[in-house]
C-alpha cells in the first residue's frame, strides 16, 4: 500500500513538472534590443506610434494549446495561457477553445483555431494558424493587440494599444460615397 502510494505521488510529480515545463514564456526586448530591426518589419508596423516587442517559441505554445485547450463548454473548464502588454508585464488569461467558423469551412481549413478567454476582468480572442497568432484583448484602459511584427516569423510579436494606431486620412478609400457623404 505504501509503495503504491508513493508510486502514485511520484508519478504525479512527473506529470506536474511535465506540464509546468510545457508552458510557453514570453520575453520581452528590453533597452535598446530590439527582436526585429525596423526595416525588417512589416509594414503596417510603421503606422503604429508605441509597442513592445515580445519573444516566444511559438511551436511550443500552439502545441500547448492545441493539446490542453478544452473545447467550448458550459462548465467553466479552461487552461491558463500568458499574453504579453504593451506596458511589458503578462497577464494570465484562462482559454478554451471557441469555433467560429461554419463546419464545413473550418473541415478546409483545419489549422485555423479560435480561442475566447478572459484574466477575470479583460475579454480576449485568440486565432491561430500553424503559422502566427492574433490576440485582441478588451480592457479598459482600450484595446490591445498582439500580433506577427514579420509575416512568416512566428516568435516575435508586437504588442500595442489600439489606440496607438496613426491613420492616415488620405490613405482612405472614399468608396462609400463622394467626401464620405452617399
Amino acid at each position: 500500500m505504501k509503495k503504491a502510494f508513493l508510486l502514485l505521488s511520484f508519478t504525479f510529480l512527473i506529470a506536474s513538472i511535465s506540464l509546468v515545463a510545457q508552458k510557453p514564456v514570453w520575453k520581452l526586448a528590453t533597452g535598446s534590443k530590439n527582436l526585429v530591426p525596423t526595416e525588417q518589419m512589416s509594414p503596417s508596423w510603421r503606422s503604429i506610434k508605441a509597442y513592445q516587442q515580445f519573444e516566444i517559441n511559438f511551436n511550443t505554445l500552439r502545441s500547448f494549446i492545441l493539446t490542453q485547450a478544452p473545447a467550448e463548454n458550459q462548465l467553466g473548464k479552461t487552461i491558463s495561457i500568458s499574453l504579453p502588454m504593451p506596458d511589458g508585464n503578462v497577464r494570465e488569461f484562462y482559454i478554451m477553445e471557441s469555433p467560429v467558423m461554419e463546419p464545413e469551412l473550418a473541415l478546409k481549413y483545419p489549422e485555423i483555431k479560435t480561442y475566447k478567454g478572459s484574466d477575470g476582468m479583460n475579454y480576449m480572442r485568440l486565432f491561430m494558424t500553424n503559422s502566427e497568432l492574433k490576440a485582441y484583448i478588451l480592457t479598459d484602459q482600450g484595446d490591445v493587440v498582439i500580433e506577427p511584427l514579420v509575416k512568416g516569423d512566428a516568435d516575435n510579436y508586437g504588442v500595442y494599444w489600439a489606440k496607438n494606431i496613426e491613420v492616415d486620412p488620405s490613405g482612405l478609400s472614399l468608396a462609400c460615397g463622394e467626401g464620405g457623404r452617399v
